[in-house]
């Protein structure tokens, strides 16, 4: 609003300084609230791009838990394989034989 305006409606000098005091007042509110709402939207687009950044994390993760759910599926599938082949003799069923030595005297 402009002082030139009000006192072209015929106003006088006093009420001209209430009103535009008053219009400054308003401006001030307003200009207070769109900082306010400007310091939020950054927030928010902050908050925005962290979760962004997350779900890349995550989505990269996906995949390694893919990779190691089959290395441990092939490593589970192939334990069997190994005990049976690294069982020791007493377990197989067949036993030593000893070695030929002397045999001890019983007396």
């Amino acid at each position: 609003m402009k002082r030139d305006f009000l006192e072209g409606l015929g106003l006088d000098k006093e009420t001209v300084d209430k009103i535009m005091a008053e219009n400054g007042a308003d401006l001030e509110r307003e200009k207070a609230k769109t900082a306010q709402a400007k310091t939020d939207l950054a927030a928010a687009q902050a908050q925005l791009g962290q979760r962004d950044k997350d779900l890349e994390a995550l989505r990269g993760t996906a995949g390694d838990a893919e990779a190691v759910r089959k290395q441990l599926e092939e490593l589970q599938a192939s334990t069997p394989r190994r005990r049976s082949s690294t069982r020791p003799s007493w377990q197989s069923g067949t036993m030593p034989t000893p070695s030929p030595g002397p045999s001890p005297a019983r007396g």
